[in-house]
């Protein structure tokens, strides 16, 4: 089903110097965890499975490099669904405390990275309070500038990983990155 989080997600509790930022990301099907496996399993695209907590801990390694040290990535928790309209659960909480590695953010930029899907549907990522480009110019190519989502991009696509689009889809290609400043957040830090 479009724009459902069935059967999984990860949700990730982050925050910049000016506000706390809450992201969501698809996955595939999340396993319960078992002795020795504190945090359960995702199902990955080979048809095998990866630690839970390795899937999250490879996505924050990627995303730090998006945002300052002054941005840290708080906590995550994952939640199944019973199928795709049906209320999430929240299952299991990951601690993080993973600060940011890249260049000094923009307070209220807004960069939303976005691939396809293999079921033809999107998979966005957004990046707040973290660094555009210099010009703020959208661009079409993964790996311009600096690599960051060409490396983002192929952990998403990896057939040893779990994360989907919110059509269930693996994601395949990159499209776009465009770049803005985020009215609301200008408003909620007194910009305007």
């Amino acid at each position: 089903m479009a724009n459902s989080l069935f059967p999984a997600f990860i949700r990730i509790f982050e925050h910049s110097a000016n506000a706390s930022h809450v992201r969501t990301i698809p996955t595939l099907l999340w396993t319960p965890p078992t002795p020795g496996n504190d945090f359960g399993t995702f199902d990955t695209w080979n048809a095998g499975s990866i630690q839970a907590e390795d899937q999250v801990n490879d996505l924050i390694t990627q995303l730090k490099e998006f945002v300052p040290s002054t941005y840290e990535f708080d906590s995550a928790i994952i939640y199944t669904m019973a199928d795709e309209v049906a209320d999430p659960l929240p299952r299991i909480s990951i601690d993080l405390g993973i600060a940011g590695t890249g260049d000094p953010g923009v307070p209220a930029c807004q960069g939303t990275y976005t691939w396809r899907t293999s079921e033809f549907g999107l998979l966005k990522v957004v990046i707040l309070d973290g660094t555009p480009t210099t010009d703020f110019l959208p661009f079409s190519v993964e790996g311009a500038p600096g690599g960051q989502p060409r490396d983002l991009g192929d952990l998403l696509r990896d057939d040893d990983h779990g994360f989907a689009g919110r059509d269930g889809g693996q994601v395949t290609s990159f499209l776009r990155a465009t770049f803005t400043l985020n009215e609301s957040l200008r408003r909620e830090y007194h910009f305007t």
